[in-house]
């Protein structure tokens, strides 16, 4: 690596870290490569309010105030930029951050942590980011070599006593299941420092 590379890394490591959104914006490309990107305003300010989030909570070290409920429609990539990408970015600031992330299907939590696995396994993650490396790794649960970890479960499944720092919930429920256009609300699990709820509702 040249040292105009090295200097390249370095400034895009220094920008990632500074903002999810552009962060989001590079990773969404490495997961639908050739697929254009159409950014919008929703995109930011979710990427701002979750970087506000863990900087309160991991950096700042403020008590909880509150929790965030998303509520948007389908296909505007919520479970992408909460589930997906955020955890992933999370760890490039503090690779010690615990997640439990869960959905209303076990299968439908195990996609989403798969997607965040394949993303640190693209080679331009592993441009930036060389030292966060996984240890244990299955589906449903992986670390890395710095302490955090990732357990992913269904709500048809038990609870856990893990110590988690971060719960996201992805309740999003199928319409063919559903039969009409209510929004479902899922329980009322929380965290030690903060959950994220994110609920979508079928095109009535």
């Amino acid at each position: 690596m040249t040292d105009l590379d090295s200097l390249e890394v370095l400034l895009a490591r220094r920008i990632y870290r500074l903002s999810y959104y552009e962060f989001f914006k590079d990773a969404f490309a490495q997961l639908h490569p050739g697929n254009p990107y159409d950014d919008n305003w929703h995109i930011e300010y979710l990427c701002g309010q979750l970087q506000e989030e863990f900087e309160r909570m991991m950096i700042r070290r403020e008590p909880r105030k509150q929790d965030i409920l998303i509520n948007m429609p389908f296909r505007a990539a919520k479970s992408l930029i909460v589930t997906v990408i955020f955890p992933v970015w999370c760890w490039t600031l503090d690779a010690t951050t615990k997640f439990i992330t869960v959905s209303y299907a076990e299968r439908v939590a195990l996609k989403l942590s798969t997607l965040s696995r394949t993303l640190m396994f693209t080679p331009w993650f592993k441009r930036y980011f060389p030292d966060l490396v996984l240890k244990e790794n299955r589906k449903e649960y992986y670390d890395n070599t710095k302490g955090g970890y990732r357990l992913s479960a269904g709500t048809g499944g038990g609870g856990t006593h893990e110590h988690e720092r971060f719960l996201r919930r992805d309740f999003v429920h199928p319409f063919e299941l559903c039969g009409h256009g209510c929004l479902h609300r899922g329980d009322a699990a929380f965290a030690r420092g903060g959950s994220v709820g994110a609920f979508a509702w079928p095109d009535a």
